[in-house]
């Protein structure tokens, strides 16, 4: 397994604490995390796009794939 698998595999059983608590904050890389989410989904909505479908590639914890699933938008895991 390549190393940085094995990173982030350790990481990831912190990795949505540490982006909930940066999230509101500017700390770099995860500042606004959470509103950057919010964005994508809304431009996925907008009239003239109106997605339906959506591929969230390299999905990690499934925070965005989670947005689109509450807004009723079929995911498709690759």
């Amino acid at each position: 397994m390549p190393r940085y698998k094995k990173t982030f595999n350790r990481w990831s059983s912190t990795y949505d604490e540490e982006v909930s608590k940066a999230s509101p904050t500017n700390q770099w890389m995860f500042g606004g995390y959470d509103r950057v989410l919010d964005i994508i989904v809304e431009y996925c909505e907008l009239e003239k796009h109106n997605y339906s479908s959506v591929l969230d590639i390299g999905i990690g914890t499934g925070n965005l794939a989670a947005r689109f699933l509450r807004r009723g938008m079929h995911g498709h895991r690759h």
